[in-house]
């Protein structure tokens, strides 16, 4: 039920491909490193509304997410790491990320809080 086609959204997802290690202007290395990103790709799930109180709770209350999202694709390939796109489009900064992740033999339930991110 929770994933009749009636209910589903165009979701796109980046994982990390990569990483590289930051330089300062002498040309040595800071210790940091800068993520990359994969090209958005498309799915569809079912996105709810924004969570408010204690009710459904499939990840416990000590998680801190604003949302889930239901995929009748178990076989998704994404990650803790992951950022999506849902209330914007891709040519802009993501604004959620993955903050846990339930599989099950028929379906994966994606626990996602709102960030803001700056170019």
């Amino acid at each position: 039920m929770r994933t009749l086609s009636r209910n589903l959204r165009t979701v796109y997802y980046s994982n990390v491909s990569g990483e590289t290690a930051l330089t300062d202007d002498n040309g040595y290395y800071t210790g940091e490193y800068e993520l990359s990103m994969s090209t958005p790709v498309a799915f569809k799930g079912n996105v709810s509304p924004a969570m408010g109180n204690a009710y459904e709770s499939p990840f416990g209350m000590t998680e801190g997410y604003d949302k889930v999202i239901v995929c009748d694709n178990p076989l998704l390939p994404i990650t803790d790491t992951s950022v999506l796109w849902i209330d914007h489009s891709v040519s802009e900064p993501y604004d959620y990320v993955v903050v846990r992740i339930a599989r099950s033999i028929n379906f994966i339930s994606i626990a996602i809080k709102r960030v803001d991110v700056s170019e």
